[in-house]
């Protein structure tokens, strides 16, 4: 095996690992969340949007204080996109 074809399933590996290590606290984060009583909720709303298409499909997106940026627009692409009809 090459040195170039070593380095490169070496990123591809790191990376994998780094990704599997960030969803599996991203779904014990979830889970957490799931799991807590509304009125003990730990989050303040910063924004919450709701998008009404045509009188008959509703989205929502609520945006926490401890969303990152990432995660916040994530969230408001996917209610404003037109995939939704």
């Amino acid at each position: 095996m090459s040195y170039q074809t070593r380095k490169i399933k070496a990123a591809r590996d790191r990376g994998r690992r780094m990704a599997a290590r960030r969803w599996e606290i991203d779904r014990a984060r979830r889970e957490t969340l799931a799991c807590i009583d509304p009125m003990q909720f730990p989050g303040l709303i910063l924004r919450r949007i709701v998008v009404i298409d045509r009188e008959v499909a509703v989205r929502e997106a609520v945006i926490y204080d401890f969303d990152s940026r990432r995660t916040a627009a994530a969230k408001l692409r996917s209610i404003l996109s037109a995939h939704h009809e």
